[in-house]
């Protein structure tokens, strides 16, 4: 018998039987099951002379520590005579919405990133608990989740009122997007709560969410040029780490934040590639092409600090390039022609849309779905990904071509489109 650990989780994380259990080596009576996709901790214990099984929640949603801190104390409560089901049956019928988020946040959500609890906590406190906080589990149905939904359409909701921060004030408003994005957090909370055996079906999967139209603006080639323009211009020449990492996003399609808190220690020259202990995947190689190199290399040739965008002030890194884009993103510069502008061909051009653009040129010059995917570090489930540790030097490649067709844009040059 194995020890349910976290390495051993990870092993069995992508596997799928029809019905398959491991039991825990040191408490016995702790298992994990398999019933194809669904992967859950459950305790068995006997019970008046009758077998009983427990489900503790998902493998996906609690770490193995809290869950055999659980297993302990309801072991406790079966060597006293206390049958823990209905000791849960008891709590259903008195918890309500507010309590079961609560517990949610708690317990439910290990798996998720700090970034993603500060907006769940968010949806909770502003849109999920003023709404429907106060009706009790057993008694939630749809109706009440489509009324909640319907009212954050229409911004007709107690979270609509300015909100008090640290520093200054928000005001948090509703909207299609803001509707969906909530009823999508309340039903993972409701899976939390059936996976608890807390109510035996999710009521959010039956609600019809509004659809919301895509956001992936990109920039397409003459987008880039322009761009490439404004960064020259004289207005920007003292915002050089703004420049370089607006350049880099471009030329590597990686996310803001992999790039503004890069460290030299995460880069590979010789492979060409970073090495992030931590990305929104988890840990990760990604390859990155020649014309990211030599930028990298001309800022190693100036820069002691140990990030490769420093912070203007303190020790840290660098954060003001949201705002110096969004400037350079409303920038109208003049041409040849005294009355006329150039302007992005899309609007509401962000950060992320330079992610956007590498995938969107990438598959220009003809790379599949699986390469872009690689060069971006999209989770891809293949045995092949799972065990593959290397850098790959056909994703390298690419990545070359790629980059190098971004940076000849920059540069203002008007590539010939040549495919792979």
């Amino acid at each position: 018998m194995p020890k349910l650990s976290k390495s051993f989780i990870n092993q069995i994380k992508d596997l799928s039987y029809p019905d398959k259990t491991f039991t825990d080596d040191e408490i016995k009576k702790l298992a994990i099951r398999i019933q194809g996709n669904k992967k859950s901790w459950i305790l068995t214990y006997r019970m008046n002379g009758k077998q009983e099984k427990m489900t503790l929640g998902s493998i996906f949603e609690r770490t193995p520590e809290d869950v055999r801190a659980e297993a302990i104390e309801l072991l406790d409560m079966i060597n006293k005579g206390i049958n823990p089901k209905d000791h849960r049956n008891q709590a259903r019928n008195i918890l309500n919405i507010s309590e079961l988020c609560d517990l949610y946040m708690t317990e439910g959500v290990t798996h998720k990133k700090e970034s993603t609890l500060k907006i769940d906590k968010g949806r909770i406190t502003h849109h999920i608990k003023p709404l429907i906080g106060n009706i009790r589990l057993s008694e939630l149905n749809t109706g009440d989740i489509e009324r909640m939904m319907i009212k954050i359409m229409n911004g007709d909701i107690k979270s609509a009122q300015e909100q008090c921060k640290k520093r200054g004030r928000s005001r948090v408003t509703g909207g299609k997007e803001a509707a969906n994005r909530t009823v999508q957090l309340l039903s993972a909370i409701l899976n939390f709560a059936r996976h608890r055996e807390l109510i035996d079906k999710n009521p959010a999967k039956f609600v019809k969410r509004p659809k919301t139209p895509a956001k992936e603006t990109f920039l397409d080639p003459q987008d880039i040029k322009y761009l490439g323009t404004i960064l020259k211009h004289p207005l920007y020449c003292d915002k050089k780490e703004a420049i370089n990492a607006i350049k880099l996003l471009l030329l590597t399609g990686c996310r803001k934040n992999e790039i503004l808190s890069l460290r030299w220690d995460f880069i590979d020259f010789d492979n060409q590639c970073f090495r992030f202990p931590d990305t929104k995947t988890g840990k990760q190689n990604r390859v990155f092409g020649i014309a990211a190199l030599r930028l990298l290399k001309e800022i190693k040739s100036k820069n002691k600090s140990p990030w490769v965008f420093p912070a203007t002030k303190g020790e840290g890194h660098y954060v003001g390039l949201p705002k110096i884009f969004t400037k350079i993103c409303s920038s109208k510069l003049m041409n040849d022609c005294a009355d006329s502008v150039t302007t992005f061909s899309q609007p509401n051009i962000k950060l992320h849309s330079l992610r956007h653009t590498f995938a969107s040129i990438s598959n220009l010059l003809g790379y599949n779905d699986f390469t872009i995917a690689g060069m971006l570090g999209h989770h891809i489930k293949t045995t092949t990904a799972r065990y593959s540790h290397n850098v790959d030097s056909a994703l390298i490649l690419a990545a070359n071509h790629v980059s190098e067709y971004i940076n000849n844009l920059l540069e203002g040059y008007d590539n010939e489109l040549t495919s792979k």
